[in-house]
């Protein structure tokens, strides 16, 4: 079978190579854009990361993630351990340079709740210290929560171009149930399954992610941070009408501190592990940026083909989350 597919491609060679005329393929000018990956739950502050795309030729160097001043960075962490509770200072946000190709750290961010303007300062992520070096810098607000059923507008202002969005935080809901199932194949895994209930007179958009704790003692996170699951976006137009209807619970990947390893890339969860899974409701603009994007982890480089509700002419997504938690053991069925 392999020398069948080898002769192939050799024939292809030749095919092409007897050729006379050139294929030439004009390729539209890279522009770079902003990308915005922010978002504002119930019961939680706003965020946003401002990123750059990058073109197919150029993309970004990732010895600038593997260069950064992590010493000064702990040192700073040391003398002043409320780090992460303030704005940056322009000092400290200079240990950040070698980010700048593809970080922007120079925007004005304002969200608003149609009451309060509130001027997002720039933070450091707490989630660098868990190994997330692609989003070490965030703009958050300070002035207000999400509240159900609230509206929030975003402007993002930079090298003179201006950018707007808005979204809103739907109503939570909750599973009906969760449970966990082993499969009966000796590798200790299984699946976690959900049973939800719809209102049939409404359109409703759903998603979830999953953040996964190890065993006792340890209970140590195997996540650095919720990963979007493999089924992890999609609207109520697939229950056609029913009430009720069975959702799995995928895993993801993207969020793992071992990649390597042949459980971490799989859609099942590990006996003993513990889960807790983060299921969200959202509008309909951002349900269709999730629905077109071609990764649930990072739009820095999103296709043209992925919706966005940005206007200006930035990428990527301002998205209000009616957030609930649910955890679960996945216990060892009984023998």
């Amino acid at each position: 079978m392999k020398t069948r597919y080898f002769i192939l491609f050799l024939l292809c060679l030749v095919a092409f190579a007897a050729c006379e005329k050139d294929i030439e393929v004009d390729l539209p000018p890279y522009e770079s854009k902003i990308v915005v990956e922010g978002y504002i739950e119930n019961d939680t502050y706003p965020t946003v990361f401002l990123s750059l795309n990058q073109s197919f030729s150029e993309g970004f160097n990732l010895q600038d993630i593997f260069d950064l001043d992590t010493a000064t960075l702990i040192e700073l962490l040391k003398n002043d351990p409320t780090i992460f509770n303030r704005p940056l200072k322009p000092e400290e946000i200079a240990i950040f340079d070698n980010f700048k190709s593809f970080i922007v750290m120079d925007a004005l961010v304002v969200a608003d709740d149609n009451t309060t303007k509130d001027t997002m300062g720039l933070y450091i992520n707490p989630q660098i210290f868990l190994g997330d070096f692609m989003t070490p810098l965030i703009y958050k607000g300070t002035k207000f929560k999400g509240q159900i059923g609230g509206v929030y507008n975003l402007k993002i202002e930079h090298q003179g171009k201006e950018y707007t969005s808005q979204t809103s935080i739907t109503k939570p809901f909750m599973p009906d149930s969760v449970w966990f199932e082993e499969e009966d194949d000796g590798t200790n895994t299984g699946d976690i399954n959900s049973i939800i209930s719809d209102d049939p007179s409404q359109r409703n958009y759903y998603a979830y992610f999953t953040r996964r704790i190890g065993p006792a003692p340890e209970n140590a996170p195997k996540d650095k941070y919720f990963v979007k699951g493999r089924m992890g976006v999609w609207d109520d137009q697939i229950f056609q009408g029913k009430e009720k209807f069975e959702i799995p619970v995928l895993r993801g990947s993207g969020g793992n501190y071992d990649e390597k390893s042949t459980d971490e890339v799989s859609t099942r969860y590990k006996v003993n592990d513990s889960v807790v899974i983060k299921v969200c409701t959202m509008d309909n603009n951002s349900y269709w940026f999730w629905k077109t994007a071609s990764s649930g982890t990072s739009s820095m480089s999103s296709p043209a083909s992925t919706q966005t509700n940005i206007r200006g002419g930035a990428l990527g997504v301002w998205c209000g989350y009616g957030v609930n938690y649910v955890g679960i053991r996945c216990a060892p069925q009984p023998k």
